[in-house]
């Protein structure tokens, strides 16, 4: 993000009367059926990413789980790079991204 479209951004934020978001966000909790023992709800990593990326800009996830931030991304017109050790993880995090784009294969 460059500073004149950041710029461009707060003012937008200020012509609509909104403001930054406080120290402490109230997000409802929702169910995953997966086997994950630290999945967030989509709705806590979302104003991060319309914050901190542009339409058609990447988001990075070096810590994939289940995938909700490329999920979350992908579902805002961003794209998003994933980084995953565990295999058990990574079909998860597959599933759930499917759900907004089919996974393309990667480039040999």
């Amino acid at each position: 993000m460059t500073p004149e479209s950041f710029n461009k951004a707060i003012l937008a934020m200020q012509e609509r009367g909104t403001r930054n978001k406080r120290s402490v966000w109230t997000v409802p909790t929702i169910k995953y059926r997966g086997s994950h023992f630290a999945t967030f709800p989509p709705a806590l990593i979302e104003p991060c990413i319309l914050a901190g990326s542009p339409s058609g800009g990447v988001v990075l996830d070096p810590f994939m789980g289940t995938g909700t931030t490329g999920y979350v991304a992908l579902k805002h017109g961003r794209d998003f790079i994933g980084i995953e050790l565990n295999p058990a993880y990574l079909a998860l995090a597959k599933e759930r991204i499917a759900a907004v784009r089919p996974m393309r294969p990667r480039a040999a």
